[in-house]
């Protein structure tokens, strides 16, 4: 709206005092941007590293963590993740379901995907 307000006063400055309220109008609350946060390598090899894969909840949890960390997915996505939306053979990949019954395939690295198997074995 407050572009479109600026747009009209170019073209139409005989309006341009009734426009200028619009430009001067807040912006939604929340609406600014909020920097991305996110983990440097180091932060997340620490991370991996105080998970203990002696157990097999312990391995299951550095599978969990290390899918995330390599594809970005959220906790639902996840948590919604079924044996076949897995592919742990080469081109290595994960069906991950988002937002909105959205559905993005994800590459994953080979590293990752022999913690998958391993972690998927625990039964």
């Amino acid at each position: 709206m407050h572009t479109f307000a600026r747009f009209l006063i170019s073209e139409h400055p005989e309006y341009m005092d009734t426009l200028q309220l619009v430009v001067t109008l807040p912006f939604k609350r929340g609406a600014r941007v909020a920097p991305v946060e996110y983990l440097e390598e180091p932060e997340i090899k620490s991370v991996l590293a105080r998970i203990d894969r002696r157990t097999p909840a312990g391995r299951r949890d550095y599978a969990l963590f290390s899918l995330m960390f390599n594809t970005g997915a959220r906790v639902q996505e996840i948590l919604n993740l079924r044996i076949c939306d897995l592919r742990l053979v080469s081109p290595c990949q994960v069906r991950l379901h988002g937002k909105g019954n959205k559905v993005r395939l994800c590459p994953i690295w080979r590293n990752t995907a022999q913690h998958q198997h391993a972690a998927s074995t625990l039964r």
